[in-house]
């Protein structure tokens, strides 16, 4: 994460714990010998710009020959470019630019890979996964986030307790299933969405149309909290991980087939463009995806490897990322973490904050460096403890890797810490 990234975010602490391509066959990928410095849109938003940097061992050894640009769609791997059709980038070299690579918004959730061509057809592909990093490029509302007195939040739908009790944050919970349909009702909205057509519950959309309309009239940033819940026969059921059978309360969000990814984009632009544009139906400045991301027990997956887990959070994260920077540049977008800092405990599928946001920092810079914002759940070991600082498992120090939790009071003040030592 960049620093300024981690200094800017928001921590939330509420009351209640909240053609050609058709003949070539892919080769397994070479070590990241290509990264992709630059993949944004440029200003006449019609183009992208990427700026490639290629290591002096792979331009020697692929020394005369030229490189291709693949397009990846959040649901594609490396894996799926023999039904892709490439773009002829040019000769190999250690700086190489693309300068005017069409751009279509359709295009804004999809990746780049850079791949060399062998004389039999094949592919060998060369770098990591690129994404566009400045999505706000397209936002029509460019207003700066909206800043508050206090970092005082409350769980509530009344707007009269927060501005009684001196809040100015607050957090919504909304459950993708809950709010979408597979086929269209009397009770539907209509949404196209990349030439296909979605369908919103309009009681549950004017239902929170109405609470966000009065907190953010209260004075408050409203957040909302898209989580997944438990399968309730909307039709949804693509946008499930395959063990949805479970009895988890809440599931990732699945990036691997089209219908899914197509679903959770429809459903990401439809909020972000009705509660981040403008105050119409009340304004929506922050954005957090899942709920304790770290404990798969929050957040669940199935038996998939951490390194697995962490790539779908990722791409789901992005496409959330995506879709409201794009229509507020100056909107944040959280990583929900749990009050478990370190972790051993591999049989509760919890990974702790710390490992997860380790890995999913490395993966993000590595992807595409963006700013992404986090929020903690800091409650006690004991959820029923309200005096949280005499938690016996919570430390002061961030000085360890033993260190289980962290105390609530102690998570501001030491920002800086995690920044310095890198600890996260």
């Amino acid at each position: 994460m960049k620093k300024n990234a981690i200094k800017r975010a928001v921590i939330i602490i509420l009351s209640v714990a909240l053609a050609a391509a058709l003949l070539s066959v892919f080769i397994s990928a070479e070590s990241t010998g290509i990264t992709f410095d630059t993949v944004e849109i440029n200003r006449e938003k019609d183009s992208l710009r990427l700026d490639i940097s290629v290591d002096a061992e792979l331009v020697e050894r692929y020394k005369g020959q030229d490189l291709y640009l693949f397009e990846l769609r959040p649901e594609n791997t490396s894996e799926d470019i023999s039904s892709l059709t490439p773009s002829l980038i040019g000769p190999i070299n250690k700086k190489v630019v693309v300068a005017n690579l069409d751009f279509t918004r359709a295009k804004l959730y999809s990746s780049y890979v850079v791949a060399v061509k062998a004389d039999d057809g094949r592919f060998t592909v060369l770098s990591e996964r690129g994404y566009i990093t400045n999505p706000e490029a397209l936002a029509e509302n460019t207003n700066p986030f909206p800043k508050k007195a206090t970092k005082k939040g409350l769980c509530t739908h009344i707007g009269s307790d927060a501005q009684y009790l001196g809040a100015a944050h607050t957090t919504i919970s909304i459950d993708l299933n809950e709010y979408m349909s597979a086929s269209y009702t009397q009770n539907s909205i209509t949404y196209i969405n990349g030439g296909q057509t979605f369908y919103f519950l309009l009681d549950r959309i004017n239902a929170l149309d109405h609470k966000v309309k009065v907190l953010t009239e209260s004075g408050m940033n409203v957040y909302l909290n898209i989580v997944l819940g438990k399968d309730n026969g909307s039709g949804l059921s693509s946008v499930f991980p395959l063990c949805s059978g479970s009895d988890a309360s809440f599931y990732a969000i699945n990036t691997d087939t089209v219908s899914s990814v197509k679903y959770f984009t429809a459903f990401c632009e439809f909020i972000t463009s009705r509660y981040s544009k403008d105050s119409t139906h009340g304004f929506v400045p922050g954005y957090i995806l899942g709920y304790e991301v770290d404990s798969v027990n929050w957040n669940y997956a199935g038996d998939i490897s951490f390194e697995d887990y962490v790539k779908s959070f990722e791409n789901a994260y992005r496409i959330l990322y995506s879709a409201a920077r794009s229509v507020f540049s100056g909107a944040e977008v959280f990583v929900s973490v749990s009050n478990v800092f370190n972790t051993s405990d591999d049989t509760a599928y919890s990974y702790g904050y710390k490992a997860f946001l380790d890995r999913f920092a490395e993966s993000v810079k590595l992807h595409g460096d963006i700013d992404w914002s986090l929020a903690v759940n800091p409650y006690p070991s004991d959820p029923t403890n309200t005096e949280f600082w005499t938690d016996e498992r919570a430390t002061d120090s961030l000085d360890t890797e033993a260190a289980e939790r962290i105390r609530a009071e102690e998570i501001g003040r030491r920002i800086d810490d995690v920044i310095n030592k890198k600890l996260i």
